[in-house]
């Protein structure tokens, strides 16, 4: 297993000891003061996710807690861990910051933990939000792609020391407008940050991902409160819209926006939609 140690985490990075010894990791982001939500990242992905959220979580009065799942950035790695064990984590972390209520928001990969969470922790999600959410398992139990440790290990030895090889795999198959935003240098210095921390303790947190999201997530899509909201792009690559529509129909009362001409990376360049639509009706 490939191994690396990442930058020295920063003044609005933390960590919390979790019941069972494990470190939890996670940034700020946003607004101290205000609404709490906590934001799921994609895979691969760390805390630094949440700074695409920073600028407009400030104006709309939103604190952002990003998370990060075990095995990514500064989190301990959980061994044989399921997608339903992170809701526990998540109450954990909201105990930990005085949270009685609070919001979640899943990035691609991050979806269905947000689902898990709005399904076991009903009474403290006051907003629930998938964006470029991964789509439900194959019905018939058979993996779907699953990346192997060798690419994994390929993805994170791209990142760190060739960049520009990095991005062309990004850009490969990439819609019209997921090019726009991954050849912004702004956007392309944050995503390569975000990446690279993923791997912090090496490419096994993210080769688990690869595999939890494609196994039966165990969730309990009844228990889910009615409002859901859902953002997906039309021109996604990565999660066709077929099969976001068809999450989306599992989800009772979901909310789905289906967003013409967007692609996957969507939240990169209108975080603030997905926050005033995830807070529009609160007081």
């Amino acid at each position: 297993m490939m191994r690396h140690a990442g930058r020295p985490p920063g003044p609005n990075d933390r960590v919390l000891k979790l019941p069972d010894g494990r470190l939890l990791g996670y940034a700020e982001f946003g607004e101290a003061a205000g609404d709490a939500l906590f934001f799921f990242h994609g895979n691969p992905g760390s805390r630094f996710g949440g700074a695409f959220l920073d600028a407009l979580a400030k104006e709309r009065g939103v604190r952002v807690i990003a998370l990060e799942r075990p095995g990514f950035g500064l989190s301990d790695f959980q061994p044989g861990r399921a997608i339903t064990d992170w809701p526990a984590d998540v109450r954990e972390a909201a105990r930990h910051l005085g949270f009685e209520r609070f919001a979640v928001l899943g990035y691609s990969a991050g979806g269905p933990y947000a689902l898990a969470c709005a399904a076991q922790l009903a009474d403290q999600i006051a907003a629930v939000g998938l964006v470029s959410s991964a789509d439900l398992p194959k019905a018939d139990g058979a993996p779907g792609r699953l990346r192997s440790n060798a690419e994994v290990s390929l993805t994170s030895l791209l990142a760190r020391r060739a960049p520009g090889l990095f991005f062309r795999t990004v850009k490969r198959g990439a819609s019209a407008e997921d090019l726009r935003v991954v050849s912004r240098p702004a956007e392309k210095r944050a995503m390569l940050r975000d990446v690279r921390e993923a791997f912090r303790h090496g490419s096994r947190g993210v080769a688990e991902e690869s595999a939890l999201v494609e196994r039966p997530w165990g969730i309990d899509f009844a228990a889910i409160p009615s409002g859901a909201k859902i953002w997906h792009g039309e021109q996604d690559r990565i999660v066709p819209v077929a099969k976001a529509r068809l999450l989306a129909s599992t989800i009772p009362g979901c909310i789905a926006t289906f967003m013409p001409g967007a692609g996957h990376f969507w939240l990169l360049a209108h975080a603030g939609e997905a926050l005033e639509g995830l807070f529009e009706s609160r007081p």
